[in-house]
């Protein structure tokens, strides 16, 4: 997937419409990718290149906090998570990286409040 999505952002022309807001797509979709093969370091410094963008910034703030929830920083995970506004189905993945990260915290009451939401 990671390859596809290298392509596709290499046949974005600037100054097209919504080219800035399809190369910013790619490049969220490069950065999930890395962290399914598990390269964080790689992934977040595509997020924190991202974040100023203000484009997708509920996927790259939910993504930068996946990173961190996986490199062991749940608090951390948390500030980015808490940052997240999404209005749809998402939010029950949402409610599921913040249970663990709660869980992560031994905040056991505040883990099982999100995992019931979710």
């Amino acid at each position: 997937a990671k390859n596809y999505f290298e392509k596709a952002l290499a046949l974005v022309k600037p100054g097209e419409p919504y080219a800035h807001e399809l190369a910013v797509n790619y490049q969220v979709n490069i950065g999930s990718s890395l962290i399914r093969l598990e390269d964080y370091e790689a992934a977040g410094k595509i997020f924190r290149e991202l974040l100023p963008e203000e484009v997708n910034t509920n996927e790259i703030l939910n993504n930068t906090g996946i990173i961190e929830l996986y490199l062991g920083h749940p608090e951390l995970a948390l500030t980015f998570f808490n940052k997240v506004n999404y209005t749809n189905e998402k939010m029950i993945q949402l409610y599921n990286h913040k249970g663990r990260a709660f869980k992560d915290l031994k905040r056991f009451d505040s883990a099982g409040f999100y995992f019931q939401k979710a």
